[in-house]
């Protein structure tokens, strides 16, 4: 099933606490806040004229895309709100097992706002502190969604873009995107995550080389280091990441949680912690439906129509 696209947020309804400017849609479970009239441009800040984080919802993916593409997605306020707000949606939502975060026209997220950050006005600096205590709450909730996340790299990444895609599950990207860390060259440090997941994903000296010197990464040299788990024509990222999507919606809701949850404390924690974690989760699993379904459908030679219960 594919829905149209959406502005992501919450109600304007003044007995519902959220974002100005958004009106309530019901009908997906905890993604009822969507607004189902793009053509109108809603603006979740109440006063743009196109919403600044659009969500299309096709079967049980929710594509979440930045949608601020005259300033290559830079974050402001108002994005970095729904889309945690729209995080937390989805994790409440059984129907959405996967999120494929994306972005406007030719970038997929240059991160802060640069323009913005040269302001004197103590409102301009009060925008930019806000603006990081947000991006560094979409980073937490980032690392505790249960679901997969897949970061759709259509552009370039910059700044705090790129430690936003380092953050998701798997990264697909178009063969013209680049990675480009960009804190030292404004004076500031990386903050938002990458000196935490970059020496997970490529080791402590590598990390090193690529903030210290801020490198460029071109797709193929990001898909050689692992950066990029795949990388695809332009013209086809949309249709791959939909294919890779799907056939992750396609498997065990419950056992692909567990999964991603063991995985990451394999990274941190010790080999008892893990494996007695592993030990509950098996148990769990199969009481589940979903097992049973699972052993039904390979004994019957079918597709498996997993239920997440």
């Amino acid at each position: 099933m594919r829905r149209s696209k959406q502005a992501l947020g919450r109600a304007a309804d003044p007995g519902r606490a959220g974002l100005p400017g958004v009106i309530v849609s019901s009908g997906h479970a905890a993604l009822d806040t969507v607004v189902c009239s793009l053509g109108e441009g809603i603006g979740l800040t109440g006063d743009s004229t196109t919403a600044e984080l659009l969500c299309d919802v096709e079967g049980h993916v929710a594509w979440l895309t930045f949608n601020r593409p005259e300033s290559l997605n830079s974050f402001s306020p108002a994005m970095l709100r729904a889309a945690r707000q729209a995080i937390d949606d989805a994790e409440h939502d059984p129907q959405i097992r996967v999120v494929v975060l994306t972005g406007a026209g030719r970038a997929f997220c240059a991160g802060g706002n640069v323009k913005a950050m040269s302001g004197n006005a103590d409102a301009d600096k009060s925008d930019q502190r806000n603006s990081h205590a947000l991006a560094m709450r979409l980073t937490l909730a980032l690392n505790n969604f249960s679901k997969p996340v897949i970061a759709a790299v259509n552009g370039v990444a910059a700044g705090a873009g790129f430690e936003l895609a380092l953050q998701a599950d798997l990264r697909i990207a178009a063969d013209t995107a680049y990675l480009k860390p960009a804190a030292l060259r404004l004076g500031l440090v990386p903050g938002d995550g990458s000196v935490f997941f970059l020496s997970r994903l490529v080791g402590t000296a590598k990390a090193n080389e690529i903030l210290l010197l801020e490198q460029e990464i071109r797709a193929q040299e990001a898909l050689s280091l692992g950066l990029f788990n795949r990388v695809v024509p332009a013209s086809q990222l949309r249709s791959e990441t939909a294919e890779l999507a799907d056939a992750l919606a396609a498997k065990a809701p419950l056992a692909v949680a567990a999964t991603k949850r063991a995985i990451k404390m394999s990274v941190s924690g010790n080999l008892e912690a893990v494996m007695d974690y592993l030990q509950l989760a098996v148990r769990a699993n199969r009481a589940t439906y979903d097992h049973a379904e699972g052993i039904a459908a390979f004994r019957e030679r079918r597709v498996p129509n997993f239920e997440g219960r």
